[in-house]
Formats: C-alpha cells, structure tokens, sequence
C-alpha cells in the first residue's frame, strides 16, 4: 500500500487525499483485459453481441438497452470477455490524447455480450474496490492526466495494458466508496436534467427565433399587409409590393480569392486586412474576430 501523502507529478492530487484513505496502482484491485474480438461473424463460431467503442464512448451505462453490434466469437473468447454487472469499459485509444480512457460501467448482467475491440476491460477482483467507484474515478478528468501524460501515437493515440495496471488510485473505505458512488449518481442525475430542460430550451428559443427571421424577412412587419403569389417552390406568397427577383439581377457575386494559405497568393495581399477563410467562422450576429486568419 502506497501512502496518500506521496508526492507524484502525474497525480498531484494524491497529497490531498483523506488521511485514512489509502492508494494503490489498479492492478492491486482489479484485473485489466484488452478485447481481441472482433466484428466478424463465421459460420463456425457462437453468435454473441458486442458492446464496442462507440457504446463505450457515447454511453455513461452499459445495459440491455443499447443495440448492441451482432457477431461471432470462439468459445475462449467468450469465456474471457463475457462483460459483468461492476465492470469498466474504457477506451484505449483516440484521436487526441485527452480524450482517451471514457468509462461506461456495466450496470446489469448482459449474458452474451462481450467487451469489442478498441476497449479495456476492468474488473474488481478485490473486495477493496467497486466498479461503481472505478467507474466515476475514470470520469474525473485529473485522475485520467494520468492516462494523458502516458498515451502514446502522433495522429492516433494509445494506452498499453501497463499503462492501466499502474494506474494509481484512491481507496477509501468500501462503506465510503459506496457513499460517494450514491452522492454522484443523484447529484449527477440532477445536473443532467437541468442542462436537458436548459437544452430543450435553447432549442425552442433557436426555433423561435428562426421562425421570427423567415416571417420577417418574407413576409414584412406589417401583419395585414396585401399578400400575392411568389411562384417560388420555397414560399407561396409575398407582400403585393415587393417584387421577386433571381439575386444576381441585384447584387454582383464575386467568389473568394483566397485560399487557406493567403501567401499563395501575394498579389491579393496589398492591403494587410482579416480574411474571413470559410464560412464555418460566420455567425449570425457578425464574423467573429477571433476566428480571422490575418494575413502574414
């Protein structure tokens, strides 16, 4: 058993830890598998589900609600994969080295789904540990620096089973574990139904103020105004006094003479001004500053 008050540069927040809590490296509580099984499905293997990354990625609990992937696998495989109620999944490997090893927690018994490709399998073999527990270590992103500072690749990162099985973590007391586990599933469960019903919100006041812009800009703000056919397949009438037009009889369209390196083209550059490079960078108030390429 470590002690608490080590210091280390990856886990800086070991110092902080409560006195009697203890610390130890993952392997000391649970054992770590990473999945060979892969999505093929032949004629002489047993039909199973697999549970893959994005399931992993996308979902915070893995039950029987999730569609999982149809498959095959050999008799071995089965037995070492099979998924358990208190196991962590967690991600291997990503595009960027902060976004890897996302848990999801195996919440209820899944009889012939199996941990995929791409994921680690981490289970409490100790009586020391919880998955619960093992599962909201994993969402805290100071604990996962430890993954960061250890993932390995340049346009694809990656985790070694060493990496997860020296892993440190926390262990409180199991009475303790099971405390914090419930405080965050409630605590948790709340934030996320008010960022949802904030969500449902923004939505209806985005859709709201859509609605707004196209009556506005088709219809006028005169509400008993004189309506007449537009003949446009979009739109079937607009104010009698308004005339309808295809636009390049009243604007003058010019494409863009930049490209995303403005150096190729130096005779553009005469005088030293923004470049607004695509139209990802347009918002509907203005062009936001921050998002300009200037020219060099």
């Amino acid at each position: 058993m470590m002690s608490a008050n080590e210091n280390n540069p990856l886990a800086p927040w070991l110092s902080q830890l409560p006195y009697e809590w203890g610390c130890n490296r993952l392997d000391y509580v649970a054992n770590v598998l990473f999945s060979n099984v892969d999505k093929h499905t032949l004629d002489d293997e047993t039909p199973v589900r697999l549970c893959n990354y994005v399931d992993v990625y996308k979902k915070n609990l893995i039950t029987n609600s999730i569609d999982f992937m149809e498959a095959t696998a050999e008799p071995r495989e089965i037995s070492k994969f099979q998924i358990k109620q208190g196991d962590v999944l967690a991600t291997k490997d990503s595009e960027t080295s902060d976004d890897i090893a996302i848990p999801a927690l195996v919440a209820e018994e899944l009889p012939g789904v199996l941990c995929g490709y791409h994921l680690a399998l981490i289970r409490p073999r100790s009586r020391r540990i919880s998955g619960a527990f093992l599962y909201w270590l994993h969402e805290s992103k100071p604990f996962r620096a430890q993954y960061e500072a250890k993932a390995v690749g340049v346009t694809r990162f990656g985790l070694s089973q060493h990496t997860f099985r020296e892993l440190l973590i926390p262990l409180p007391s199991i009475q303790e574990q099971q405390r914090i586990t419930e405080f965050l599933n409630a605590s948790c469960a709340a934030i996320d139904a008010a960022v949802a019903a904030k969500r449902k919100q923004l939505e209806t006041l985005d859709a709201l103020a859509n609605a707004i812009i196209h009556h506005t800009v088709t219809q006028g703000l005169n509400p008993t105004v004189e309506m007449k056919p537009s003949y446009l397949d979009w739109l079937a009438e607009v104010p009698a006094h308004w005339c309808v037009q295809q636009i390049k009889r009243k604007c003058v369209l010019v494409r863009g003479q930049f490209t995303h390196r403005p150096r190729n083209s130096p005779s553009a550059l005469r005088w030293r001004i923004p470049i607004c490079p695509n139209r990802r960078h347009l918002s509907r108030q203005k062009i936001h500053p921050d998002l300009l390429a200037n020219p060099q």
